[in-house]
C-alpha cells in the first residue's frame, strides 16, 4: 500500500457514492453526491497522488488535491445523485448522474483543468420516462460516450436502456434505446 485510506471531503454533510477515474498524468478525477447546498448534488474533485510520499501512510490532503470541490449539478428542486465518470484520451472527464425527482440522466464534460467544456445538459430526460436509476458509462476511442441505466418505461418493470453521445459535443447519437427482454421481471443494476 502506497497510501493509506485518506479524508478528500470535511463537509457536514454525509458525502456519498464516490466514483473515480484515473487519467494519463495519474491524476484521480473523484465526483459524488451530498446536501450541502441544501438539495442532493453532484460534486467533482481532482488530485494527485503523486504528490504524496507514498510511505503507507495517510496523504495529507493540501499536498494531494489540485483542484477543491467543484458543484458541477445545477443546484434545482430534484436530487442529483450516482455519478460515474470516465476519462478519454485526451483527459477531458465525461460526468453522467441521475436526477431521481425528475427522471433524468444529466450528462457534462470537463477539460483537463477540471472547468466545464461541454455544459450540463439531459441525455435522458423525463416525459413519459418515470424511473431511472444508477446510470452507468465508457468511453470508446473515438471519443463516444456509451451510458446505460434502468428505465420504467411502457411496463411495470424496469429494463436496461443504452444511449450514446458524442463526447465533443455532448449531441446524442443514439437516443435510449431498450436492449433487456421485458419478460416481466425487472432488469436493473447495468
Amino acid at each position: 500500500m502506497l497510501i493509506a485510506a485518506t479524508r478528500l471531503t470535511d463537509d457536514a454533510d454525509d458525502s456519498r457514492r464516490p466514483h473515480l477515474a484515473v487519467d494519463s498524468l495519474g491524476q484521480v478525477h473523484v465526483v459524488w453526491h451530498d446536501r450541502r447546498a441544501g438539495g442532493v448534488e453532484v460534486y467533482y474533485r481532482r488530485i494527485d497522488p503523486g504528490l504524496d510520499d507514498l510511505d503507507g501512510s495517510a496523504a495529507d490532503p493540501l499536498l494531494i488535491i489540485v483542484q477543491g470541490d467543484t458543484l458541477i449539478s445545477t443546484p434545482a428542486d430534484t436530487n442529483s445523485s450516482i455519478p460515474r465518470i470516465a476519462v478519454d484520451g485526451l483527459d477531458r472527464s465525461h460526468v453522467v448522474w441521475a436526477d431521481q425527482d425528475n427522471g433524468d440522466v444529466r450528462y457534462l464534460r470537463l477539460g483537463p483543468a477540471g472547468a466545464v467544456e461541454v455544459a450540463e445538459r439531459g441525455i435522458v430526460v423525463g416525459g413519459s420516462f418515470r424511473w431511472r436509476l444508477q446510470p452507468t458509462l465508457d468511453l470508446d476511442s473515438n471519443g463516444h460516450v456509451h451510458v446505460s441505466l434502468s428505465e420504467q418505461l411502457g411496463s411495470l418493470d424496469a429494463e436496461v436502456y443504452y444511449t450514446m453521445v458524442d463526447g465533443g459535443t455532448g449531441a446524442t447519437l443514439i437516443a435510449p434505446t431498450v436492449v433487456s427482454v421485458d419478460d416481466g421481471t425487472g432488469s436493473r443494476f447495468p
